[in-house]
């Protein structure tokens, strides 16, 4: 927690106590860990939909078993990503770090 909150410029995450303190640091935080991500050596970098909108339940759940796993709907369509607030800062965030200019 202290190495992700100091990436991203934030005293400790812990410490945002209402829901937007909260929505706040774990955009930073998420912006800090993609930017990194981006700059490394890797020759290709994910982003799922669900991390950029910070959907707090799993697309998949390890360890279990049957249909249902891996076949949860997606909670929003495809098209409302680009209506997500911070999705588009997010993408070029990457972007940006993944031309060395991040």
């Amino acid at each position: 927690r202290g190495l992700l909150g100091e990436a991203a410029g934030v005293e400790d995450a812990a410490a945002a106590e209402d829901a937007a303190a909260a929505e706040d640091v774990a955009r930073r935080v998420q912006e800090a860990l993609l930017r990194r991500m981006g700059g490394g050596p890797a020759g290709l970098v994910l982003a799922t939909m669900e991390d950029l909108w910070l959907e707090p339940e799993p697309q998949n759940v390890p360890g279990t078993t049957g249909a249902w796993n891996w076949r949860r709907r997606s909670a929003r369509p495809l098209a409302a990503l680009a209506e997500e607030p911070g999705v588009a800062g997010l993408l070029k965030a990457l972007n940006a770090s993944r031309e060395g200019n991040g």
